[in-house]
Order: C-alpha cells, then structure tokens, then sequence
C-alpha cells in the first residue's frame, strides 16, 4: 500500500487499518526492526529510519535505488511526546523530517521519516504516529532483553567498585560471564554532565549520555567497560601492567574524553566534567580509584569548572585533604564557613555563593560579578559583608587560603566515604 492509498484508508476510519494490522503482525512474529521499518518505508514511500535514545541509529530503510546517507548518530533534540520536524544532518548534508518520539514519559527511540523536499500531509502523519506504536512494542521488546542484561553488568561494576569482592579469582570469573579480563588492572573515571536539570527531562539526558558515552568509548577503546549509576558514568579502561606507563595511559584517556566532548555535544546539548582516580595495581582496590575519581570530579565543581577533566594525582596540596580523618576537616569546615551559612539561613541571603563564586575567579571582582549576574557594587557590599561576618579579610593571604580549603571540603562533604 503506497502514500496515497493509505491516505485514502486514513480519511475512511472504522475499523483498524490494513497497514496497522500488517505492522502488528511483524511484530507478534519477531520479524525485527528492519522488516518492520521496510513495511512502514514502503507504505510512506519515503527513507524512515528508527534510533534508540541517544539517537544511535538502529535500523533504516530507503526505496529501492535511493541512497539516504544515515549516519551512526542523529543530533535530535530531546522532544516530548508531540512530534518534531525540521532539519537532521546526514551523511550527503541537511534533509528535512519528521521525527516522532518512540514513547511518553520515558522515550526510548525516535522515528525519523524523511519528507523529500514536500511536508508529510496531516492525515499521514497522524497514521505515521500510529504505526510509531508498532515501532515502539519491537523496540520496547528489545529493550527488555538489553535492560535485563545491563541491569546484572552495571550490579556487577556497582559490587566491584565498592569493594565488595574479597578475592581476585571471583572478580575474574564474574567477569569472564562478560567477556572481561580483570586479571589485568584498570583505570578508573566519573563523567558527569554539567548544569543537569532533574525530573524526568534529566533522566532522559543521562541515559543519552550514558547511551553515546558506551557507543563511542567502547568503539574507540578496545577492552573499555561504560557503567551508569546515580547520574553519573563510571568508565573503567584497561590499563598497563605497571605504574611506569600510568603517564601514558593518563593521557590516552584525557585525549579520548575531549574527542567524546566534541563528538557528542550535538546530541547533548551540554558540555561534561570528569574525575580520573590514580591507577592501582589490581582491580580489587578499584574502589579507591573510584572515590579519588569523584573527589576529583567535586573538586572541579567547587572551583566552578565545567568541561574539566581533573586527575586525582595531579590536585597536589589538595589531595592531603583527603587522607585528613573526616571528623577533624568537619571541624575545620563549621570554624571557618559555619558563621556565614547561619547568616545566609537567617536572612535569606546568599553570601556563601558569592564567597565561592569570588575565589573561583581568583579575587577578580569584576569576573566574579558578571557570574552571579549582579553589579560589581553589589558584589564588594556583599564583600565587605563576608568580612565582618566571619571577621576576616579577603586581601589577607592566610584568611583567603582557609576559605578556598573550606570551600574545598564542601567537595569532601559531598563526595563518597572514605575507609
């Protein structure tokens, strides 16, 4: 049945269209995606292609002697569930489509049907939405099986990084179920977007994130392994047998996340930070790799970094913060930031964001004021106000290197507990 015959069956109504009742029949017989998009191609009389989340393409479909010119990843815009039409970025250049997100609350994919220089019209599109629900029951059936499996990998890396193996042998024969070898060591980093937004919208920008991070990390990098957890994306790359290769190796994986920066930005529509942790010997001592990672990752947050990568090893005086006893830097902390949180909680204000925002441009009032958005007067009110609340003076080198370590431990707070 070709784009005017449907048409026609569209306008009759009644009962449930022939070309409906062909797509659900492919699904019920498992036929997959690429026999479903040439039904539905064939019906539109138009490229249609079919992409998971992040936009990876799955499966495509053109009319015979045409050449669409798909590539691996489609930059679309993260939509709700009304459909979407404008520009998609091929392989031969920009065409114009009509994208229909697989899915309500939680998308799962996009229908991508090309228009051929001429709009669809409404009553085709409004059928192309039904057909999307053919789509989305083999979509959603797939991904069950990939959920099921991704779900065991990612308690797998949550038990491992945690340290919950005892023995070397048990880590190795879990992973082998994978196709991992931990006889070999690791190397460990967080990735995180930057300026996440939460809710449901998100939701949906970590799982593309997680979704490209796997697609390009793992193709680039042979041995990679991608795990999501609470938002964030631990990476854990194969690394050298000894430390004297570690330099190396440090900087493969700096050059490898600023290349998944710059190839998955269209996609994502945000820049990302990350944390590398020092690299140990043996996989069962993953687990601090991980928390150095995240402090790492904390710290560049604290000093209003984004798009960084920070180097646990490379932090210098910093990193002695980290081997102080928790309950001596939660002292440190109250002395020194305490009094100016009480203020802000009584009257409030918001003196501790412009205390933080001031040292993250190392005293530049100027840089510091356009960051918060307000006059530079404003800024040295609130200055002068700083001071005489904790009776301190921010041209004094001692009280303004006590506040950058206090600010420092708001990282050490926040981050993982340490043995």
């Amino acid at each position: 049945m070709g784009g005017l015959e449907m048409e026609k069956e569209a306008r009759a109504g009644g009962k449930m269209p022939g070309y409906l009742r062909q797509l659900l029949r492919a699904v019920a017989v498992g036929q997959g995606l690429p026999a479903l998009l040439a039904v539905l191609g064939d019906m539109l009389q138009r490229p249609v292609a079919v992409t998971d989340a992040a936009g990876r393409l799955l499966a495509s479909h053109c009319q015979e002697g045409e050449v669409a010119g798909w590539p691996e990843v489609l930059a679309l815009p993260l939509v709700a569930s009304d459909p979407w039409r404008g520009s998609v970025a091929l392989k031969g250049g920009e065409r114009t489509a009509a994208v229909i997100p697989l899915g309500e609350e939680l998308v799962q994919g996009y229908l991508v049907i090309l228009e051929n220089g001429r709009p669809l019209p409404a009553g085709i599109l409004a059928r192309a939405r039904q057909m999307a629900v053919a789509v989305l029951l083999e979509l959603s059936r797939q991904a069950a099986v990939v959920e099921v499996e991704k779900r065991y990998r990612n308690e797998f890396i949550q038990d491992l990084i945690y340290g919950n193996f005892v023995s070397l042998e048990d880590v190795i024969a879990r992973g082998q179920v994978w196709g991992w070898d931990f006889s070999r060591p690791y190397a460990l980093a967080v990735l995180e977007m930057d300026g996440l937004s939460g809710g449901a919208a998100g939701r949906a920008e970590v799982q593309r994130f997680a979704s490209l991070s796997a697609h390009y990390l793992e193709r680039w990098e042979a041995g990679v392994i991608t795990s999501e957890r609470g938002g964030q994306v631990i990476v854990l790359w194969p690394a050298p047998g000894s430390s004297a290769d570690w330099v190396s190796l440090k900087a493969r994986m700096h050059s490898l996340l600023s290349r998944l920066r710059s190839q998955a930005a269209p996609g994502l529509g945000r820049t990302f930070s990350a944390g590398i942790g020092r690299f140990y010997p043996s996989v069962l001592y993953l687990y601090r790799s991980y928390q150095e990672a995240k402090i790492a990752l904390g710290l560049a947050r604290v000093f209003g970094q984004q798009g960084g990568i920070n180097t646990f090893d490379e932090l210098g005086v910093l990193r002695l913060l980290y081997e102080v006893p928790q309950p001596d830097l939660e002292v440190f902390y109250r002395q020194i930031l305490g009094p100016l949180e009480e203020y802000d909680a009584c009257h409030d204000g918001s003196l501790v964001d412009t205390l933080a925002a001031y040292l993250a441009s190392n005293g530049n009032a100027g840089l510091a004021a356009k960051k918060l958005f307000i006059h530079e007067n404003t800024l040295r009110y609130r200055l002068r106000r700083i001071e005489e609340v904790l009776g301190v003076s921010l041209d004094r080198l001692e009280d303004r290197v006590n506040l950058f370590v206090a600010f420092t431990l708001c990282a050490l707070r926040q981050g993982p507990a340490r043995d």
